[in-house]
């Protein structure tokens, strides 16, 4: 589950995080960014996209009913944190640094904070013999 949801945000973080290293590098390129290379990109790997999060979040239900308490709440914290970013997004300007950064790194946040709570779990798994 946490990795069908990581595999789901990575094309994202990782145009993200170029954009980010780009606009930094060439300010100037900001005030002629386009939208339609991100789409064409999006476009590209939606397919890959929406199998892995509907992978991800059948894997999320199954457990959020069956699943030990501990992964209940690693369930409920991802779901608090994807909607509480998508809710706090700014209303900056397409073409400002601060809607680059925003993106770059609520993208990076979507692909490496499943992967934690999974390592997490593993690791806390790995070190006590009892079941939740």
């Amino acid at each position: 589950m946490y990795v069908a949801f990581s595999l789901a945000a990575l094309p994202s973080a990782w145009l993200a995080s170029s954009n980010v290293l780009y606009f930094r590098a060439h300010p100037e390129a900001l005030e002629v960014r386009d939208s339609a290379g991100e789409a064409l990109f999006s476009l590209a790997f939606a397919p890959l996209c929406v199998a892995a999060f509907a992978v991800g979040a059948v894997l999320a239900a199954y457990f959020l009913v069956t699943g030990p308490r501990a992964a209940r709440i690693c369930i409920a914290a991802l779901g608090i944190v994807f909607v509480g970013a998508l809710a706090l997004t700014p209303r900056t300007s397409f073409a400002s640094l601060g809607r680059v950064y925003w993106d770059g790194a609520t993208g990076v946040l979507f692909c490496v904070l499943p992967l934690a709570f999974g390592v997490f779990r593993s690791r806390r798994r790995d070190g006590s013999s009892r079941r939740d």
